[in-house]
């Protein structure tokens, strides 16, 4: 379950094998690419996608990292959907990457102005109060998971990090209407998700 990116001419093509069909590939082609990929405060970028964010890449103005609109703060969101999309007004392809609340925003976003969104996930988008285990933010396990937690070896540790994060969530109203647009009859919103 992977996916290539290229970035030639005015659109990019994306390539992936889709959840449960591992040996048939399927493609998405779109103008602007947003990457919404890693927990906030780290540029988690898929291996495929690096050489788009380079300042040298010809495609750089269409490919955005929800954290470049932490750190380089030129705009809202709706702003650099727009300038990515090719600013032209008119109603353009977004691919969205990512399966937690900034994936979900972008793709409402673009959808809100118009454009066709794909929002690709490598999971099914889940709704979670929290996107750790409740049991750390409550006092009376908390304490008990930490001394677990430290009793383990060094290289057992990582693996206990992720088994309580579990990835990203989309807050429940986000998610509600994703799918309320996903679902809509000649919709521009589409889901899929990556096994």
């Amino acid at each position: 379950a992977g996916g290539g990116g290229g970035g030639g001419g005015s659109s990019f093509r994306v390539q992936y094998s889709a959840a449960g069909e591992p040996h048939e590939l399927r493609e998405v082609e779109a103008a602007a690419l947003i990457l919404a990929t890693g927990p906030v405060g780290a540029w988690s970028i898929p291996p495929p996608f690096a050489p788009l964010l380079s300042a040298a890449s010809s495609a750089c103005g269409r490919v955005l990292h929800s954290e470049q609109l932490l750190t380089q703060g030129r705009g809202t969101l709706r702003e650099e959907v727009a300038r990515r999309s090719g600013g032209d007004g008119g109603p353009a392809s977004v691919l969205v990457i990512g399966g937690g609340i900034s994936a979900a925003q972008a793709a409402l976003t673009a959808s809100r102005a118009g454009h066709r969104v794909v929002l690709r996930s490598r999971r099914p988008l889940q709704s979670r109060p929290f996107d750790i285990a409740v049991g750390w933010l409550d006092v009376r396990h908390a304490d008990r998971l930490r001394f677990e937690y430290l009793c383990l070896p060094p290289t057992r540790r990582l693996q206990a990090i992720r088994d309580a994060t579990a990835g990203g969530s989309v807050p429940a109203p986000y998610l509600e209407e994703l799918q309320r647009l996903a679902a809509s009859p000649g919709s521009s919103l589409r889901i899929e998700v990556t096994a």
